[in-house]
């Protein structure tokens, strides 16, 4: 899945549509890095209140997604839904701004 910039952008898109962001425009999906230890796929999404982005490391299979907005969503449902595309891969999640507990989580962003 982290290999795929097609199932990275499905992903993505699911992603807005499930804690309710609009997009603006299509995901920018890159695959690069020079060395095996970052290599892999990049993906942005300008949502209509700041960004969505990603890092897909193919050496580990880590998985590194950023929400920033400034609409309130639910950080420990977000997380999940991360968790359930990328369920064998190790994963972590920067969930801020708009958090409906008011505050951004790091980390898992598993509290809500």
């Amino acid at each position: 899945m982290i290999r795929s910039a097609e199932q990275i952008g499905a992903f993505v898109k699911g992603l807005c549509d499930y804690i309710e962001m609009k997009r603006f425009g299509e995901p920018v999906i890159v695959h690069f890095g020079d060395s095996p230890r970052v290599a892999g796929y990049s993906m942005s999404q300008l949502i209509e209140t700041s960004l969505i982005s990603g890092h897909f490391v193919e050496l580990d299979n880590s998985v590194y997604i950023d929400v920033f907005s400034c609409k309130q969503y639910y950080p420990y449902r977000t997380a999940q839904y991360c968790s359930d595309f990328s369920r064998r891969v190790h994963s972590m999640f920067t969930l801020a701004a708009g958090c409906r507990t008011g505050q951004g989580t790091s980390g898992n962003g598993l509290t809500e």
